[in-house]
């Protein structure tokens, strides 16, 4: 008898475990990997916010990319800091990443950012992003949570409204103490990093609008600790294809690839 599909939309997403495979060009969201190895379809900016009260100025947003500030990867090796063969640059199953921010200081209150906007289809409505952390504590009751080293991902829609969705993502450098983060000594304060960690958006409400997905860090709005990330990210459909036929007693379930486990 012949085949019968069916598509079955997912309706929750979360933090769940990527499995490795290499991403290659999407049509749909082109360059949304970095497979092009360029900043191809991304805006970045750059900008410094200060501590009120202390000595580090506030700058406005410049466009452009910044050298050292946005970081295209493309050999794998491992994080410096963190150390060894703890944190890879590039996640399992990628040729590419991104390194958002540095240990460099400069003026203080160093920000950066990269933002991406997709015309949302049923062929993209599903964006998974991959990201790692590595975030310096200033280990100072002067410093408010606002103050401190950051890492932010915002999905924005066509109005310029961040979308109320789990998947937006902010974090900051004492809050990182929280399961799934790891923690060592970097000159003489508390360093925490994240490993590679996947998520996916469900985009389904927003098709045939536009979506503005936005990766930021920060430094502290001082002058004497960091914040950097990586990140990397890809579009497919949003659906399970079930394929059986009428008198079968089992029917397989094909859903779209990136993770172990499903609920």
């Amino acid at each position: 008898m012949k085949s019968i599909l069916n598509y079955i939309f997912i309706p929750i997403f979360f933090l769940i475990v990527f499995s490795g495979k290499t991403i290659a060009s999407n049509p749909y969201c082109s360059n949304l990997g970095f497979e092009l190895q360029n900043f191809t379809n991304w805006t970045a900016y750059t900008w410094a916010e200060g501590q009120p009260g202390y000595t580090v100025v506030s700058t406005p947003k410049v466009e452009g990319v910044v050298s050292g500030r946005h970081t295209i990867i493309t050999s794998n090796g491992y994080d410096p800091v963190v150390g060894g063969t703890s944190l890879k640059l590039i996640p399992n199953g990628y040729n590419t990443s991104v390194k958002l921010g540095s240990t460099s200081l400069g003026n203080g209150g160093l920000r950066q950012s990269l933002t991406y906007t997709l015309d949302v289809t049923k062929d993209n409505a599903f964006v998974i992003y991959h990201f790692a952390v590595v975030l310096q504590d200033p280990y100072d009751a002067s410093h408010a949570a606002i103050d401190e080293p950051r890492f932010t991902v915002s999905i924005i829609d066509q109005n310029g409204v961040k979308i109320n969705d789990c998947a937006n993502y902010d974090v900051n450098a004492s809050n990182a103490e929280i399961e799934g983060w790891n923690t060592m000594q970097y000159n003489k304060k508390p360093l925490y990093w994240r490993d590679w960690t996947a998520v996916g958006i469900n985009l389904t409400d927003y098709i045939g609008q536009t979506v503005t997905l936005e990766f930021m860090t920060a430094n502290c709005r001082r002058k004497g600790h960091f914040g950097y990330a990586y990140f990397v990210a890809e579009c497919q459909p949003l659906f399970i294809t079930v394929d059986y036929c009428s008198d079968d007693n089992d029917a397989t379930l094909t859903a779209p690839v990136g993770f172990n486990t499903y609920n």
